[in-house]
C-alpha cells in the first residue's frame, strides 16, 4: 500500500509540474477524472479510519475506570470466602450478639464497637473479617460492591496459590498499585454488602482506637471473637475513601471465577510503572479490527490510537494463569511492541470496513487501480503526442 500511494504522489506531482505549460490536456475530463481516483485510491491506501475492534486477554493485573455507577463483582456472591480484609476504611460501627476478648473478660458485655481510624500512628488502618476455622460453616460473602461513576479499579489481581483477589479501589486511575492521598472526601466511592452467618468469626484490626476504654491501649493490633447478632446477619456501609481490598477464597478452585459479565469503561491501562519504567501486564492476547489480527506475546504491550480505546469488558474471570476477559471497542489503530513508546506491529482501521465486507474490500482497490492504471496509459500517450507536437512546431 505504501509503494501504491508513493507512485501516486510522484505521478501527481509529476502532472502538477506540466500543468501549466499543457492545460487543455491536464484540465480535460480524462484528466480528472484520473486525479479524482487517484486521490481516493491514495486515500483509502494511507489514511486510517475509526473501526470497530474486539479481542481477548489475560493478564497479572488489570486497571481500568468506570464509566457508570454499576456493581463490579456481581458474580462473585456465589463464592464462599474464608476472610475479607479492608485497608484505608477510615471508621466503621460494628454491632452483634457478643463480641469476647482473649484477655478482657468485662469487653463481653459489649454490643458495639465503634471503630475510628488514629490519625497519630502512621500506619494504614486495617480491618479483618475471617472465619474461625477453617471447616466452620458458615457464610461469608461479599453480596455487594457497587462503584460510584468514574471510579477507578487499581491493580486488580488473582493469586490462584493463596486464593486470594485484590485491588483497589479509588477516584483516578494510577500506574502503579498505592493510596491516592488528595481526595475529596464528599463523593461517594462504593456501597458495601458483606453477608454474615450467624456463627462466630475472628475479628482483628489496626490502626483504630475505640469508645471502649480497657481496648484503647491495644488498639495497634486487636483480635476478638464476633457473633453478629441472629436475623441480622449482613453487614453494610458506604465508603467514601479509596480502599485496599482483598478477598481470601474458602476453598481452591482449578475452575474459572467469574467477576462480571459486562463492565462499560472509559479507560483501561495494560501496564504498569516498576521504577520508572513502564511494565506490561499482559501475558498474552488478541485483538481483530477489519478482518485484521494482532497477536500480544508475552512481555508485549498493547496501546490505541484514536477512538475510545477499550469501551466494555466482557466475562471478566480469574484463572490459574491470571485475569482472562474480553474486550471491544473503537479505534483507528492498535499497536503491539516490546517498547513502550515505540510499538512495533500494528493493525489499522480502513475506511472501507465500516461498509464493506472483506471480499468487496478486496476487489474495489485492484478495480480502481486498474481504472487508474488505464487512465494514466491513455494520458501518457496523449501527453507524448502533445510533446511531440509541440516539438515539431519548434
Amino acid at each position: 500500500m505504501n509503494i501504491i500511494k508513493q507512485l501516486m504522489i510522484s505521478i501527481l506531482s509529476f502532472i502538477l509540474h506540466y500543468s501549466c505549460r499543457y492545460k487543455q490536456l491536464f484540465f480535460s475530463f480524462k484528466f480528472l477524472l484520473f486525479l479524482f481516483l487517484s486521490t481516493i485510491l491514495i486515500f483509502l491506501t494511507s489514511f486510517s479510519a475509526l473501526n470497530y475492534f474486539e479481542g481477548e486477554l489475560i493478564a497479572n493485573q488489570l486497571t481500568f475506570v468506570l464509566d457508570k455507577k454499576q456493581d463490579f463483582i456481581q458474580e462473585i456472591d456465589a463464592l464462599n470466602l474464608r476472610k475479607i480484609s479492608f485497608w484505608g476504611l477510615p471508621e466503621l460501627e460494628l454491632s452483634g450478639k457478643n463480641f469476647k476478648h482473649q484477655n478482657i473478660t468485662e469487653f463481653n458485655q459489649t454490643k458495639g464497637i465503634k471503630l475510628k481510624q488514629d490519625k497519630n500512628l502512621n500506619i494504614d488502618p486495617k480491618l479483618e473479617i475471617k472465619l474461625s476455622n477453617k471447616d466452620q460453616e458458615n457464610d461469608l460473602k461479599l453480596l455487594l460492591l457497587e462503584l460510584a461513576e468514574s471510579i477507578a479499579v487499581n491493580c486488580l489481581k488473582y493469586d490462584n496459590s493463596r486464593n486470594l483477589i485484590e485491588f483497589y479501589i479509588d477516584f483516578e486511575i494510577s500506574n502503579s498499585c498505592f493510596f491516592q492521598t488528595n481526595f475529596d472526601d464528599s463523593k461517594k466511592i462504593a456501597d458495601i454488602e458483606i453477608k454474615l452467618g450467624d456463627q462466630a468469626f475472628d475479628l482483628a484490626w489496626q490502626g483504630y482506637t475505640t469508645q471502649q476504654p480497657k481496648l484503647r491501649n491495644e488498639t495497634n493490633s486487636t483480635a476478638l471473637e464476633w457473633t453478629p447478632k441472629s436475623g441480622n446477619n449482613t453487614l453494610n456501609f458506604e465508603v467514601f475513601y479509596p480502599l485496599f481490598i482483598e478477598l481470601e477464597l474458602k476453598e481452591a478452585t482449578n475452575n474459572e471465577i467469574i467477576l462480571q459479565r459486562i463492565l462499560s469503561v472509559i479507560d483501561t491501562q495494560l501496564y504498569h510503572e516498576e521504577e520508572e519504567d513502564y511494565v506490561t501486564n499482559i501475558i498474552k492476547g488478541n485483538v481483530r479490527m477489519a478482518d485484521q489480527d494482532l497477536n500480544i506475546e508475552p512481555s508485549q504491550f498493547l496501546q490505541f490510537q484514536g477512538g475510545q480505546g477499550i469501551e466494555r469488558l466482557y466475562n471478566m474471570s480469574l484463572t490459574s494463569e491470571g485475569i482472562k476477559v474480553l474486550f471491544d471497542g473503537t479505534a483507528r489503530k492498535v499497536l503491539s511492541g516490546l517498547n513502550f513508546k515505540s510499538p512495533g506491529y500494528y493493525i489499522r482501521g480502513e475506511f472501507l470496513a465500516n461498509f464493506m465486507s472483506k471480499e468487496q474490500r478486496i476487489a474495489i482497490i485492484p478495480f480502481l487501480i486498474g481504472i487508474v492504471s488505464a487512465l494514466l496509459v491513455e494520458l501518457i500517450k496523449e501527453f507524448s503526442e502533445k510533446l511531440s507536437n509541440h516539438n515539431d512546431g519548434n
